[in-house]
C-alpha cells in the first residue's frame, strides 16, 4: 500500500479542468478519478512526477473534464485500481470517504502568514468550520503569502527538519551551526530572526511536508497540534487552493529593492534558489494549467541535474509567480510583488512593487464583470502605520528596518512611484463593474473602501493565520483606540465594533449580488457591511 506523506491537495480548477498534488514514499503509477453523484466521469489524466529523493516522490495530477457551477464532485487517487486516499479520513460528506469540492467562484476563503512554530492560534484549520453549511460551502481558498516561514523557526523545528532530511535522503547542508544568523548576514540575507534559517533544498522540502500534514510528526509533539494538521490536510483536500509566495517563504526582505539583490553573495543566491525551487513545486506549479520552460528548469534543479551558478541566477531572475484565472464572470489576477519590482537603489529607497509593463500585461486585456486582484502587500493599507513609516524614512537601512515596501512607500516624485500610478490608471479604465483586492502580509486585518475615478474598489486584508500581532504593545494599543474612537467610515466597522483585527484570523468572502465579508478571530465572527462608500483618496 502506498504511504501518502502529504496531500492530496486540490489545486487549480476550471470549468473543464481540475488538478491535485500529492507526495508519496513510492514511485508508482497513479490515476485521478472524478465522480458526480457517485457516477464516474470520463476524463483523461496527465501525471507529472518529480523525484525529490530515492524515497520521496511529488506528483501533480491534471484531468480535463467538464464541470458545472455549484455542483458537488468527489475524487479519488488510485494506484492499480485501488484507492490510496480512501483510508485517510478526508471526506466531508457523510456518505463518502472521499474528498469533494463544489465548483464556483462566489465563496472564497483567504488568509496569510502562517508560522508553524508560533505559539499563536492556528486559524488555517479553523477554516474547516465554514464547510458545515452545504449552501455556503467555500469554493476557493486563496493564500496570499508566507505559507511557511523559512527564515524564522524554533530550534526544535529545525531539529525535526534535519531528522526528516536524514530519513528521506534529502539534500542537506554541510554546515554545522547552532546559530545561523551570522552566516546568513554574511551571505547577504537580512532577516533579523535567522538563527535557524533554512539553507538546503532538503530543509525547505521537509518544512513543506511538516507544515501541511500530520504524517511525519510524532503523536506527542510539543511543536504542533496534530489535530490541527489533520484539519489542514482535510481542508486542502476539499477546496481548490491557490497560493502566492511572499518574502518569508524564502527570506525576510526578499528582493525588497535593487540594493538588497545586489548585496546577495553567491552562497546567499543558492539559498534563495533552494527556496524558489521548492516553493515553485509545492505552491506555484499547482496554480497553473500548462507547463512552461521555468518548470523544467526547477525540476532539473530539484533533481540536482543542474546546480551551476548560472542556473541559480536564472532561477532567481526568471521567476514569475503571477497568475490569471477566469471562473464565470470573475477574473482572478494574482500579482507577483516580489519578482517584478522597480528600482530602490539604496538602503533608504523603497522599490515600486511592480513594473508598469507587468501590470499592463496582466490587466490591459482583462475583460470581466468582476475583477479580483490578489496582491500580497495591500494596495490600500492602514494609513496610520504607513504615515509613521514615512516619517521614519531618514533612518539608516530604513527600507528593511521598518518594512517600507508598500505600494504607497515610494516618494511621489521618484521613478518607483510609477507602480502605483500605473495600477490606479489601469483600474480606472477596467471594464469590471466591481473590483476587490485581497491582500495579507501585515499581521492585522481590515476592510477598506476606495472610490477611484467613480469606480468602487474594496480592499480586504486578512493576516495573520498564525503569527504574532504587529510591532509593539504601543501599536496594538493604537489599534484598540482606533477601533473605539475613529469616525473614518472608509475603514469599515464590523458588527463587533472593530475596524482593525490584530489577532490570528482568517476571512470568508461571499461575492454574489452583494458582498459579504466575515473575519474570524478568537472564536468571534466579525461581519462587515459594505455601505457608506466615500472617496478616501481625496486627502
Amino acid at each position: 500500500m502506498c504511504r501518502v506523506i502529504s496531500g492530496p491537495q486540490m489545486r487549480r480548477v476550471e470549468n473543464n479542468y481540475f488538478s491535485v498534488q500529492i507526495v508519496l514514499e513510492e514511485d508508482v503509477e497513479l490515476d485521478l478519478c472524478l465522480y458526480h453523484k457517485e457516477e464516474l466521469l470520463k476524463s483523461h489524466c496527465d501525471v507529472r512526477k518529480v523525484a525529490l529523493s530515492s524515497k520521496l516522490f511529488f506528483y501533480i495530477l491534471k484531468s480535463e473534464v467538464d464541470l458545472c457551477s455549484d455542483e458537488l464532485y468527489s475524487y479519488d487517487v488510485i494506484h492499480g485500481q485501488v484507492s490510496i486516499i480512501k483510508d485517510l479520513s478526508l471526506g466531508l460528506v457523510e456518505e463518502s470517504e472521499l474528498p469533494s469540492f463544489t465548483f464556483g467562484s462566489e465563496r472564497i476563503l483567504t488568509g496569510s502568514c502562517r508560522q508553524l512554530s508560533s505559539e499563536q492560534d492556528d486559524c488555517l484549520p479553523k477554516m474547516l468550520d465554514r464547510f458545515n453549511d452545504d449552501k455556503l460551502r467555500p469554493q476557493v481558498l486563496i493564500l496570499t503569502g508566507d505559507q511557511v516561514y523559512a527564515d524564522d523557526l524554533c530550534s526544535d523545528l529545525l531539529d525535526k527538519i534535519k531528522e526528516i532530511c536524514q530519513t528521506y535522503d534529502l539534500p542537506t547542508t554541510a554546515l554545522d551551526l547552532k546559530d545561523r544568523k551570522d552566516f546568513c548576514q554574511f551571505i547577504g540575507l537580512t532577516s533579523m530572526k535567522s538563527s535557524h534559517h533554512l539553507l538546503s533544498l532538503g530543509e525547505f522540502i521537509a518544512l513543506y511536508l511538516l507544515s501541511w500534514s500530520e504524517e511525519l510528526w510524532e503523536k506527542d509533539s510539543s511543536i504542533v497540534d496534530l489535530r490541527d494538521l489533520k484539519k489542514v490536510r482535510k481542508l486542502f483536500a476539499n477546496v481548490p487552493t491557490y497560493m502566492q509566495m511572499d518574502d518569508h517563504d524564502v527570506s525576510d526582505d526578499l528582493k525588497i529593492n535593487e540594493y538588497w539583490l545586489e548585496g546577495l553573495k553567491e552562497q546567499g543566491q543558492r539559498v534563495v534558489a533552494n527556496a524558489y525551487a521548492t516553493g515553485h513545486l509545492f505552491q506555484i506549479m499547482g496554480n497553473y494549467k500548462l507547463n512552461n520552460s521555468y518548470d523544467e528548469l526547477i525540476v532539473a534543479y530539484l533533481k540536482e541535474e543542474v546546480t551551476d551558478c548560472s542556473t541559480v541566477r536564472r532561477i532567481i531572475n526568471d521567476a514569475d509567480w503571477s497568475n490569471e484565472l477566469i471562473i464565470g464572470n470573475k477574473a482572478f489576477v494574482f500579482f507577483d510583488t516580489r519578482n517584478h519590482r522597480l528600482g530602490g537603489l539604496n538602503a533608504q529607497s523603497p522599490a515600486g512593487l511592480m513594473k508598469e509593463s507587468k501590470l499592463k500585461q496582466q490587466l490591459s486585456d482583462c475583460v470581466s464583470d468582476e475583477l479580483i486582484i490578489i496582491s500580497p502587500s495591500p494596495v490600500y493599507g492602514y494609513e496610520a502605520i504607513e504615515s509613521l513609516q514615512e516619517r521614519l524614512a531618514f533612518l539608516p537601512q530604513s527600507v528593511s528596518l521598518i518594512d517600507r515596501e508598500g505600494w504607497h512607500a515610494p516618494t511621489k516624485e521618484g521613478e518607483e512611484a510609477k507602480s502605483l500610478h500605473a495600477l490606479e490608471a489601469l483600474l480606472s479604465m477596467a471594464s469590471a463593474k466591481r473590483i476587490v483586492i485581497i491582500s495579507g502580509d501585515v499581521h492585522y486585518s481590515f476592510v477598506r473602501n476606495v472610490n477611484l475615478s467613480n469606480k468602487q474598489v474594496t480592499q480586504v486584508v486578512a493576516s495573520a493565520l498564525k503569527n504574532k500581532p504587529p510591532l509593539t504593545v504601543l501599536a496594538r494599543l493604537g489599534f484598540n483606540l482606533y477601533n473605539y474612537l475613529s469616525k473614518n467610515s472608509n475603514y469599515l466597522s464590523s458588527d463587533q465594533g472593530k475596524k482593525i483585527i490584530h489577532y490570528s484570523n482568517y476571512c470568508f468572502l461571499v461575492l454574489e449580488s452583494e458582498i459579504e465579508i466575515c473575519m474570524y478571530s478568537r472564536g468571534i465572527e466579525h461581519k462587515f457591511k459594505l455601505d457608506n462608500v466615500t472617496n478616501d483618496l481625496d486627502r
